[in-house]
């Protein structure tokens, strides 16, 4: 690879720590490593041995069919256009001690390679080391002693950001390799910030069976050298965090994949709060009962009047004040039309065609588009002004007055409610704290909620107690809640859910509930006929949870209660007695057999 400048210094480095990840194979106790995540800390220890080992480390699930588990016929998902072909099933964050920018990231898989479909760096703010006029001189600033010798803490909210290093142009795995193990580092776009942190995305949806990750390698430089030549960058594999020259470089067999080449526009964040205009924009629905959209410009009047007729579009300017009585041929379509095509836009680009003109702006604001809203896939470019954006678009009775600087007028009755979002999805949200507590909080408070049905916040470090509880106060009708993976949330803020009464889906995987705020929620809610108690640590008597589902949940279907140790042969014959309609019940880490041998036993 050829620089401008002086030849880089390579710094090649492995995992020291994990920051967080959304599900493991193994168990949560920190003193087990069969098939723990944190399996992948350090050098590799399986490579290039293939096949299944207790010491790598595994997700949950893999295959199509785990999605059967989630029955949700109450609301149609959202059917809008996604951005990118695969969708994101599970993660892992890798902390490293040294921040550097990334050259190289090689991911050593030992077993089913072929899930990996996103890479992505969070930038941070670091102060740029001093560079030195002789390649062979030591740097005494190259190396951060308080990184090596302990994991400092994230940075403040407004000091970082997610940049996309390389993603998958294909729906599912990529692996064409066929069976082994193997190293596979693909191309990275160029970035020009230094970072320590990692996010690996997999897709498990085409995989026969559990993926399994040895170690996870990063190569990097101190400094900034941005490439002058469109070839591909060699992998250059070292024994230990070090400077490196090309001269130290070894040969190696690398699977690299060339998916598509660097894209010099970094992917812009969801940023869609419009800047407050010159003129107020009023919504309004005309007589004739059609539904159709009344855009009417008040501007105020100036002696200098100019009119300039370019084309098919006529703008008058008023002073500094230019407004569009038309916008080319974009006014001819009937406003159905209009709408038909911006129900086909992918959900940023139906944001930000907001910022095009006004008569894109009134469009984009129409409720009926973003009833049902899925970030998933954009996690890493939603920030507080997205959250901001959508509260604008479906705001709050009380604060419904003016929302960056537009009033939004649904009907000639004021005092008619503003419409409520139905679908929302917003796994991941706010990882690396993009979006503290306290942001979403504001954002469930300031929002139109009071129809909401599915709710899914699955690993969103933003779920705090105090969310938990306006969830229930905003959204009383709440039928499917997801709160899989937050661990902020505690046993006391979980029994908060116990108020609501009409689930009928209810995730709780890896989190801090425990007996009393799970049997609260079964208790008040007669219709559930999902629920996931896997990995749920703190509920120490299985055999009461599911009496109590027995007695108080008939329609019950699916029951996941992973590594349910304290559960024995009685709990199943109370669930049996009183749930005839159980279709799937999973006892994952369990003595199946001898579970079943003891219930026939007792017939």
């Amino acid at each position: 690879m050829k620089f401008k400048e002086e030849q880089a210094r390579y710094v090649k480095q492995y995992v020291s720590g994990i920051l967080d990840y959304s599900s493991q194979y193994g168990s949560e106790n920190a003193r087990s490593f069969s098939y723990s995540i944190s399996n992948v800390v350090g050098e590799p220890k399986i490579f290039p041995k293939y096949g299944d080992y207790t010491q790598a480390a595994v997700m949950r699930t893999y295959g199509r069919w785990w999605d059967g588990d989630v029955i949700d016929d109450l609301m149609c998902k959202d059917t809008r256009p996604q951005s990118s072909n695969f969708r994101s099933d599970d993660y892992i964050d890798l902390i490293f001690e040294q921040a550097v920018y990334p050259w190289s990231i090689a991911i050593y898989e030992t077993y089913n390679p072929g899930g990996l479909v996103r890479i992505l760096a969070m930038c941070e703010q670091f102060p740029d080391l001093p560079q030195t006029s002789n390649n062979n001189e030591t740097n005494e600033d190259s190396t951060n002693l308080d990184l090596h010798k302990r994991l400092i803490p994230m940075p403040p909210y407004g000091c970082s950001r997610w940049e996309v290093l390389w993603e998958s142009s294909e729906s599912g795995c990529h692996n064409k390799s066929g069976r082994g193990a193997r190293m596979f580092a693909p191309i990275l776009h160029e970035l020009d910030h230094q970072t320590r942190i990692i996010r690996l995305e997999f897709c498990h949806s085409n995989l026969d069976y559990y993926t399994e990750i040895d170690a996870v390698e990063l190569t990097g430089t101190l400094h900034f050298y941005r490439s002058s030549s469109v070839d591909p960058p060699l992998h250059q594999p070292q024994t230990s965090i070090q400077q490196m020259t090309d001269e130290d470089v070894s040969e190696s067999k690398v699977d690299l994949q060339l998916l598509q080449p660097p894209n010099p526009n970094s992917p812009q964040p969801l940023n869609f709060i419009e800047e407050k205009t010159t003129s107020q924009l009023s919504l309004h629905n005309n007589n004739s009962g059609s539904g159709d959209v009344i855009i009417t410009n008040d501007v105020t009047q100036h002696d200098d009047v100019t009119t300039t007729q370019h084309d098919d579009i006529t703008t008058t300017q008023h002073d500094n004040v230019i407004t569009s009585t038309t916008y080319g041929y974009f006014s001819f379509l009937p406003c159905e039309i209009m709408d038909k095509i911006f129900g086909y836009l992918p959900l940023p680009a139906l944001l930000r065609t907001s910022k095009v003109c006004r008569l894109f702006r009134d469009h984009s604001y129409q409720q009926r588009h973003l009833v049902r809203v899925d970030l998933q896939p954009y996690w890493h470019l939603a920030d507080v002004h997205l959250l901001e954006s959508l509260s604008a678009r479906f705001p709050h009775d009380g604060v419904r007055e003016r929302s960056s600087g537009v009033e939004i007028i649904e009907e000639d009755d004021k005092n008619k409610k503003n419409k409520s979002m139905e679908w929302l999805k917003f796994s991941w949200l706010g990882g690396g704290e993009t979006i503290t507590s306290e942001q979403f909080t504001t954002f469930l408070s300031i929002t139109q909620l009071s129809m909401l049905r599915h709710l899914d916040v699955t690993s969103s470090p933003c779920v705090s107690d105090e969310s938990l509880k306006l969830m229930v106060e905003c959204t009383p009708l709440l039928r499917h809640l997801n709160i899989q993976s937050c661990d902020k949330p505690t046993s006391e803020g979980i029994r908060i859910l116990g108020d609501l009464k009409f689930l009928k889906y209810l995730n709780l995987y890896r989190t801090q509930a425990d007996d009393a705020g799970v049997i609260c929620l079964i208790q008040n809610n007669s219709d559930l006929e999902n629920i996931n108690l896997g990995s749920c640590l703190k509920i120490s008597d299985f055999n009461r949870i599911f009496e109590e589902i027995g007695k108080n949940c008939r329609k019950m279907k699916t029951i996941d209660v992973w590594r349910a140790k304290t559960l024995t042969s009685q709990g199943i014959e109370d669930l049996l007695r009183g749930c005839r309609k159980i279709q799937r019940l999973d006892l994952g880490w369990y003595d199946v057999i001898n579970l079943c041998a003891n219930i026939l036993d007792n017939k």
